[in-house]
């Protein structure tokens, strides 16, 4: 029997990638993933086996998936990969690849001691192989170096293929990160300044929160910020979102259970298939009414032209009675059959059909139902006026995240009962949506269990890592990353460049501020000096910045300066002052007055 769900699974994915189908091919693979990962040893003969395949999407499979098993099998699984590595087909060799950098990020001195190899390779593929693990590979700090010494070997490689993506891809990625941008003495505005698209990019000053940030979207690990306000963990959040691919989304409907009305049943379809098929419900609800009105209509009609035949016929007025009293009997059958009809439609509860990225859910502040899901109070419970189960049935942040981030910050606001039930929904991966209202008559609805396979992030400041769930934190702990944010960075000409480019940023995203001039931007830099409190350190709290960035801006659109002049940076600096300041200036003018009074 497995070997028959093998064989239709490869069937199935041979058939997705001859005809180019890559989003049911990728949806394919993680069902095909999900149903074999509890039996690993299992899986591992399969990878195996499809190594060999002639199939070569069976073949990308094998290479991309086999990282799974670098600590079981890892003499094998190197084997297999130098074999994919110099495969005829550059597909193949792409997903040994990205085995290769996901293996890496498991245990790197482990692949490192056989993978080193493959750079000095005799195979021009292996070798070709070997420089696309490099760009990946170089996104991690710690192995940089080791990379360093074996990019001799790619620039003096006789490939004209290896030749290729050193020149277009590594040898820019080593000048970006080995030479420090210094600011440019001939850029008047920051219009004139380059703004990354990709979010992460934009994150200033937290260079080892990027880096583990990318891993843990790569390696599908939750993360634990901690740190002041303003110092970028929301946008690290969004950031990480992006990060995350959007082949695997899916849909989910709930649905009428005809054996037990009040446990919804559940189903998960492929991202934009929930709508095709409710709207296929829909059009086969519509059609049937029309049939139905035709009915009624006919019905009433003929009732009628009976009734007003037998009165005439027999001269007996009870006919026409019976006649009018039969319409309304016909209308209201067929507004009861119209109604059970439209009750038994799914509903929504994620909808991924005009989506192009992985969710990004921010639960900051959410009461248990908004955070669980829950299920809506029906004033009307008897009397044919009550709505169907399923259509009260409401989901949750976690639901809504599937397959993509949950994102909470002040985590300290959390009741513990809700930091236990989101343990339980991130540990099991679903999650039944019941009523958490008392008294509603949802408490006594209880879905199957909704999928919800989320990343985490949680952030927060200092003091509130002590209210966090032990069991939730040692869940991080155990399965991800725990980041705490630096406040300050060093004062430097890349760091004042990469604030040059904040400026630049803010500006572009408020949309309603004029850009600034190099003079203003050396006077916010300026006042991230001040704010650091170190003569060699600039501040990180880019909030606080963003603040007086925007007050500078209102100001300058205020006097129709078409660009931010030094000047109303200088204005910004005393009007954007917190109520303590105010409060101290406040205090100190008064006593300056009393002072004077007393000297008159």
């Amino acid at each position: 029997m497995n070997t028959v769900i093998v064989q239709l699974f490869s069937m199935a994915m041979h058939r997705f990638a001859q005809r180019r189908q890559v989003r049911l091919l990728e949806q394919t693979i993680s069902m095909f993933i999900r149903l074999w990962e509890r039996d690993p040893e299992r899986l591992f003969v399969i990878l195996i086996q499809f190594s060999k395949d002639s199939r070569w999407v069976l073949r990308y499979i094998a290479g991309r998936e086999l990282y799974r098993f670098l600590q079981a099998g890892g003499k094998k699984a190197a084997e297999i990969w130098f074999t994919l590595a110099d495969d005829d087909n550059l597909y193949v060799r792409e997903g040994a690849a990205k085995g290769i950098v996901a293996a890496s990020a498991v245990s790197f001195d482990e692949v490192w001691s056989f993978w080193e190899k493959a750079f000095s390779h005799p195979s021009d593929k292996v070798r070709q192989t070997a420089a696309l693990t490099f760009i990946k590979l170089w996104e991690i700090p710690f192995v940089r170096e080791r990379l360093l010494s074996v990019y001799s070997h790619l620039q003096s490689d006789s490939s004209a293929k290896v030749n290729t993506i050193v020149k277009t891809h590594i040898a820019p990625l080593l000048g970006k990160n080995d030479k420090p941008v210094v600011l440019t003495k001939h850029y008047v505005t920051t219009e004139e300044l380059p703004v990354p698209s990709r979010l992460i990019d934009q994150v200033i000053g937290q260079e080892r929160a990027v880096d583990i940030i990318k891993l843990a979207a790569r390696q599908k690990r939750s993360v634990l910020l901690i740190g002041e306000p303003g110092t970028g963990k929301s946008m690290l959040a969004k950031a990480m979102s992006e990060l995350l691919p959007a082949s695997s989304l899916e849909d989910i409907i709930v649905e009428l259970n005809e054996e037990e009305r009040n446990v919804p049943r559940v189903r998960r379809l492929p991202a934009g298939e929930a709508e095709r098929i409710i709207k296929q419900r829909e059009k086969d609800v519509y059609t049937s009414v029309l049939t139905l009105r035709w009915i009624v209509g006919f019905a009433c009609t003929v009732s009628l032209f009976v009734s007003v035949f037998y009165s005439v016929t027999r001269d007996n007025p009870i006919y026409i009675m019976g006649g009018l009293f039969a319409i309304p009997l016909f209308y209201w059958f067929g507004k009861t059959i119209k109604a059970k009809s439209t009750s038994q439609l799914p509903k929504f509860l994620v909808n991924h059909r005009n989506t192009s990225r992985a969710p990004f859910i921010d639960a900051t502040g959410l009461h248990a139902g908004a955070l669980l899901g829950d299920v809506r109070h029906d004033p009307y419970q008897s009397g044919g006026l009550e709505a169907m189960p399923h259509h009260l049935v409401e989901p949750g942040a976690i639901h809504l995240a599937h397959n993509g981030v949950l994102f909470i910050d002040e985590v300290s606001t959390l009741s513990l009962e809700s930091q236990q039930s989101l343990l339980t929904a991130f540990q099991e991966k679903k999650l039944s949506i019941t009523g958490l209202s008392p008294g509603s008559s949802g408490t006594m609805i209880r879905t199957e269990p909704v999928p919800c396979d989320f990343l985490m992030v949680l952030a927060g400041n200092l003091s509130d890592v002590d209210k966090i769930h032990p069991a939730l934190r040692s869940r991080i702990r155990g399965y991800g990353y725990e980041i705490y944010m630096k406040t300050t960075m060093d004062d430097t000409e890349e760091n004042r460049y990469k604030l040059a480019l904040f400026v630049a940023q803010e500006v572009r995203r408020d949309g309603k501020i004029p850009h600034f001039t190099r003079e203003a931007v050396e006077a916010v830099i300026n006042k991230a000096k001040e704010m650091s409190g170190y003569p060699d350190k600039l501040t990180t709290r880019l909030r606080e910045l963003g603040g007086l960035i925007r007050a500078a801006g209102d100001i300058a659109v205020q006097a129709d300066s078409p660009v931010v002049l030094e000047e109303h940076v200088q204005q910004a600096l005393i009007i954007c002052k917190s109520i303590e300041e105010q409060m101290d200036s406040n205090q100190t003018s008064s006593s300056s007055s009393l002072q004077v009074s007393c000297k008159v």
